[in-house]
């Protein structure tokens, strides 16, 4: 999958080749589930009510038993008492719902290729090279004038080993930091503009002039080998003319 690679001003350097895994067109069915799972995983816990053994009254007795005249009673934490404990009432419990792998993987490449079919995905050099946030700033500037993007809910994205040199990115507006490996299907979908360091996929990232060297370089090894095998034919057969003749 072919995607822009930008500088660190925020220039255009050409375009990288990214496998193509990481782009996996699938069912949409599939993103909405996953997104609802993290939507019901950021909601808080829910409210819990004080039942009869967390409300703090006396627990005595209230009178006696019989001879009354009145209803058995015990203590005042009942819930037929004003004060007493509620009977059933929310009591705060929550479910954490969790993806399996594969529909994790699947719904992060949905995201990520709506990104990249909507233009809202840029891939740049060197993002931890960045020492103050003016420059951080500057370059977001430079790619929301090039999506034509006026909101900036971003998500810049980094290799796990240079999250402790993302400071300068700290104190940049309505921008969020993120590890690769961390990253889900429901960041991506949400953000306006997903920014990814070119670092994070390493030897996978190959410039297509580096493409052109390589399947070149390709093309002269297996001429170079049929030639050898021909020349390797041609030497056995003389081999053996020379064994038919000394018979």
């Amino acid at each position: 999958m072919k995607v822009n690679l930008f500088s660190v001003k925020g220039e255009e350097k050409g375009k990288v080749n990214l496998p193509d895994r990481l782009f996996e067109k699938s069912s949409e069915k599939l993103l909405s589930q996953a997104l609802r799972f993290y939507e019901f995983n950021l909601y808080k816990v829910r409210p819990r009510r004080k039942t009869r053994s967390d409300v703090k009254i006396s627990t005595r007795k209230i009178y006696r038993q019989k001879g009354t005249g009145g209803a058995r009673h015990g203590a005042r934490s009942a819930p037929i008492f004003v004060g007493g404990g509620l009977a059933h009432g929310p009591s705060g419990l929550k479910r954490l719902l969790r993806l399996p792998e594969l529909i994790r993987r699947k719904a992060l490449a949905l995201a990520l290729r709506d990104k990249l079919d909507n233009n809202r995905l840029f891939l740049v050099e060197k993002l931890s090279s960045f020492k103050k946030t003016k420059e951080a700033s500057q370059l977001i500037k430079n790619l929301l004038l090039k999506s034509n993007l006026t909101s900036k809910n971003i998500l810049v994205a980094f290799k796990s080993e240079d999250m402790n040199k993302t400071r300068a990115w700290n104190n940049v507006e309505s921008v969020k930091i993120s590890s690769w490996n961390s990253l889900n299907a429901y960041d991506v979908f949400v953000s306006d503009l997903l920014i990814l360091d070119s670092e994070i996929f390493g030897s996978e990232a190959i410039t297509l002039k580096e493409e052109n060297v390589s399947s070149k370089i390709s093309r002269t090894k297996r001429q170079a080998s049929s030639l050898n095998l021909e020349s390797n034919l041609k030497k056995e057969t003389k081999r053996k003319i020379l064994k038919k003749e000394n018979k």
